[in-house]
C-alpha cells in the first residue's frame, strides 16, 4: 500500500499535463467525471463528456457507430440485408408479406415481388406473366398469359376495364369490388387482415406496424411487452443478459450480451459454489450450489432470486426436462427430481437412489425419457427410467475400458440417436492424463459398445454437448493447454480441433448462431468464446477473490 502512495504523485505527473488547485489538465484526453478519458473511443463519453452511446453502439472517432457491419436507423443498430424494415438502406420498408433478402425485398414460395406486394404472376389479371401486365376486358391470367375465358371470381371494374378479380385475395377488391385493403394488410380469404412476414402487428403511435418482438425492447416477446430497469429485449425476453458465467468461489453468476460479450449487471450473489446452469421456459435461469445443496431459480430480467430448495448433496449437474429439474448429486449418490411448475415454491417430488460408491458426474436423457448418469468411480453408466411418474434405476452398464492406459472415471455424458457416449478422463495414480483422451458408447438397442481415440492433443476428456450427429469434447488437460475436440458420430472421427489453452469443461451452444459455442474454463477466471471459424477468445468474467481458487464453473449461452 505504501508503494502505490508513493507511485501516486508521479502517474498523476504522467497522466496530466498538470495538476493544480483546480481541474487538472488532460495532456491529449478530456476531463470528464473527475478522470482523462479518451472521448474518441469512450462509450460513455463519445465525442463529449456525457454523451453515452446506446446498446450495440460502439464509439469510433468520437461517433456512436454500429458494430459488426450493421447500420444506424433511426437511433438503432440493424441488418440491412434482413430487416424488413431497413431493407438494403434506411427506411426502404417492403411490403406486408415480403421478406427482406440479401438487401432485396423479395417473396415466399412462387409468389413475384411486384411493387410492395406478392403476386402469382401465373394467375394474377394485372401482372399476368410479368409485373405490370395487364389483361383485358374477360381475359383471364392462366399459366402467365391472358386468355379468354369465363370469369370463376367477380368481374370488377378496374381503371376503367372490367377484369376477371380473386376476391379472396386482391387486396384492391377483398371481399367485394372496391373494397381496398389498407397499408400492411394483406386479403386474406375474402377479409384484409393486418399481417406480417416475420414478427408480429403491433399497434405503434396509433397505427397497426410490424416489430420484431424478439429484439423490440417496446413489444418484446408480445404487444406491449416493455423492458425496463436496465433490461434489453433478448430473444424475445426482457433480461439483462443472454450469456451467463458461474464464478465458484465468488458465489455469483454474472450476466453477459453474447453479441459483444460483455458483462451487464446486476449479477446473481450468495450461491455457494455455483456449479451448473440451466433455462427454464423464457424468464428464469436456475443455478445449482454445489457447497450449499441448493437449486435456486432466478429471474433473467433482474437477476433476483425467486424461489429455491434444497437438493442432494454435492450437486454436479441440473437438466431441465418439461416442468422438472433433475440434478445430478454426486454426494448423496442420487438424482433429485424437482418439480419447478410453481417456480416460486420448488420442491423435490423424488428422489433416485443409485447405489453406494457411485459418484456420479453427469447425464442426458434419450428419446425415450430415460436419463443416462455416468458413475465417476464405477466405470459405469446407469439407467433412469423416467417415463413413468417416478425414477426407476435400471441395471448398470459396464463402459468398454480396453486400452484404456489409467483410471476410466468416466465423465460428462450426452445422447446422439439414442446412444450413449461417455467422457472417460483416462486419469494417472496422481490425477494426471495418464493417455489419450476417450470416449465410451453404449447403443441400448443393439447392446453394442465401442472405445473412440481422441487422439493424443485430447487428454482429460470431460464434458460433452451434442450438436446433431456432432459430439463437442472439451479436453481439460492439465487445466493449462487444453482444446475442444468435434467429433462426427457417424463416423466416429474427429473432424476439428480447437486449441482454447487453460481447463475448458463445461461446454453450451449458441442457439441462435450456428457453429458458435462458448466453454468454461476450469482453470481460469472465465470462458473461452469460440465463433463458426475456430477462433477462440478468453474472456474474464470472475473477480479475484482474497482466499482460495477462483474458476468458472459453467456457462450458458441463451436464445
Amino acid at each position: 500500500m505504501k508503494t502505490l502512495v508513493r507511485l501516486l504523485p508521479l502517474l498523476c505527473i504522467a497522466l496530466l499535463a498538470g495538476c493544480d488547485d483546480g481541474e487538472p489538465v488532460c495532456a491529449s484526453d478530456v476531463y470528464c467525471d473527475g478522470q482523462c478519458t479518451d472521448v474518441g473511443l469512450d462509450k460513455t463519453n463519445c465525442g463529449g463528456c456525457g454523451n453515452v452511446c446506446g446498446t450495440g453502439l460502439e464509439c469510433v472517432d468520437g461517433a456512436c457507430v454500429c458494430a459488426g457491419g450493421e447500420a444506424l436507423c433511426g437511433g438503432s443498430c440493424v441488418v440491412v440485408a434482413q430487416d424488413e424494415r431497413h431493407c438494403g438502406g434506411c427506411d426502404n420498408t417492403c411490403g406486408t408479406a415480403q421478406l427482406c433478402t440479401d438487401g432485396a425485398c423479395t417473396c415466399t414460395g412462387d409468389e413475384t415481388a411486384c411493387g410492395t406486394s406478392c403476386v402469382d404472376t401465373q394467375s394474377d389479371v394485372r401482372n399476368c406473366g410479368a409485373c405490370g401486365t395487364t389483361c383485358g376486358t374477360g381475359e383471364i391470367c392462366e399459366a402467365g398469359a391472358c386468355v379468354t375465358g369465363a370469369c370463376t371470381g367477380l368481374e370488377c371494374d378496374v381503371e376503367g376495364t372490367i377484369l376477371c378479380i380473386d376476391p379472396m385475395t386482391d387486396e384492391d377488391n377483398c371481399g367485394a369490388c372496391g373494397t381496398i385493403c389498407g397499408a400492411g394488410e394483406t386479403c386474406t380469404d375474402g377479409a384484409c387482415v393486418f399481417t406480417c412476414a416475420e414478427g408480429i402487428a403491433c399497434e405503434v403511435a396509433g397505427s397497426m406496424q410490424c416489430v420484431d418482438d424478439r429484439t423490440d425492447e417496446q413489444n418484446c416477446g408480445g404487444c406491449g411487452v416493455v423492458c425496463g430497469g436496465g433490461t434489453s429485449c433478448l430473444g424475445g425476453v426482457c433480461a439483462v443478459g443472454n450469456l451467463y458465467a458461474a464464478c465458484f468461489t465468488d458465489g455469483s453468476v454474472v450476466p453477459l450480451l453474447k453479441a459483444t460479450n460483455a458483462v451487464t449487471s446486476p449479477k446473481a450473489t450468495g450461491i455457494d459454489g455455483p456449479q451448473s446452469l440451466a433455462l427454464y421456459g423464457d424468464d428464469l435461469l436456475l443455478a445449482i450450489g454445489s457447497l450449499d445443496q441448493t437449486l435456486y431459480v432466478l429471474d433473467r430480467a433482474t437477476m433476483r432470486q425467486v424461489g429455491s430448495v434444497v437438493v442432494g448433496a454435492a450437486p454436479n449437474q441440473v437438466i431441465v426436462r418439461g416442468t422438472k429439474a433433475y440434478v445430478v448429486a454426486s454426494g448423496s449418490n442420487s438424482i433429485s427430481v424437482v418439480d419447478l411448475a410453481d417456480p416460486a415454491a420448488p420442491r423435490v417430488s423424488d428422489a433416485v437412489a443409485l447405489g453406494e460408491n457411485i459418484n456420479p458426474m453427469s447425464a442426458a436423457f434419450d428419446s425415450a425419457g430415460t436419463l443416462w448418469v455416468s458413475s465417476w468411480l464405477a466405470d459405469v453408466v446407469i439407467p433412469v427410467d423416467f417415463s413413468g411418474a417416478v425414477g426407476v434405476k435400471g441395471d448398470a452398464v459396464a463402459l468398454e475400458l480396453t486400452g484404456v492406459e489409467g483410471k476410466a472415471y468416466p465423465a460428462g455424458v450426452a445422447v446422439v440417436r439414442d446412444v450413449v457416449y461417455v467422457a472417460l478422463n483416462n486419469l494417472d495414480g496422481e490425477y494426471a492424463p495418464a493417455g489419450n483422451g476417450r470416449l465410451g458408447s453404449y447403443n441400448p438397442e443393439t447392446g453394442a459398445k465401442a472405445l473412440i481415440d481422441l487422439g493424443s492433443t485430447c487428454t482429460n476428456a470431460g464434458y460433452l454437448a451434442a450438436d446433431g450427429d456432432l459430439l463437442y469434447v472439451a479436453c481439460t488437460d492439465s487445466y493449462w493447454q487444453g482444446e475442444v475436440a468435434i467429433l462426427d458420430t457417424t463416423t466416429g472421427t474427429v473432424t476439428n480441433r480447437i486449441a482454447t489453452g487453460g481447463g475448458p469443461s463445461q461446454i453450451s451452444l449458441d442457439p441462435t448462431a450456428e457453429g458458435r459455442f462458448f466453454v468454461a474454463d476450469a482453470g481460469g477466471m472465465g470462458f473461452f468464446a469460440v465463433e463458426a471459424d475456430g477462433t477462440a477468445t478468453k474472456v474474464d468474467v470472475c473477480p479475484v477473490v482474497e482466499a482460495g481458487w477462483e474458476f468458472n464453473s459453467d456457462v450458458l449461452a441463451a436464445p
